[in-house]
């Protein structure tokens, strides 16, 4: 004759449904707070390469007038004064030594 255990004192040999569900749902969960984050991450990359590109060609503009207005000459007979201009145009008059 077999002997039946109370309920509470019964071994339990595997999971419930209820247990498997709520494992999967977390599982999900998880993983869906993952992607955003990830997701979040990769966007912010390429907002912040996107500034930093834009500060590079900015400096390098900045850069080759800041060269254009020093390589400007004083006055030049035949063209006027070396730097001129409106509030919407700037005329540099420049000299370049020519090559060999």
């Amino acid at each position: 004759m077999r002997r039946h255990l109370p309920r509470a004192g019964r071994r339990r040999r595997g999971f419930t449904l209820l247990e498997l569900l709520l494992a999967l749902g977390l599982m999900v969960l998880v993983s869906v707070m993952l992607f955003v984050f990830y997701d979040t991450i990769l966007r912010t990359r390429d907002v912040v390469q996107e500034t930093v590109r834009s500060g590079y060609l900015a400096r390098n503009i900045a850069q080759r007038m800041a060269e254009e207005i020093r390589a400007a000459n004083g006055f030049v007979n035949a063209a006027g004064p070396g730097i001129s201009g409106t509030d919407r145009l700037l005329t540099i008059q420049t000299v370049v030594i020519p090559d060999k």
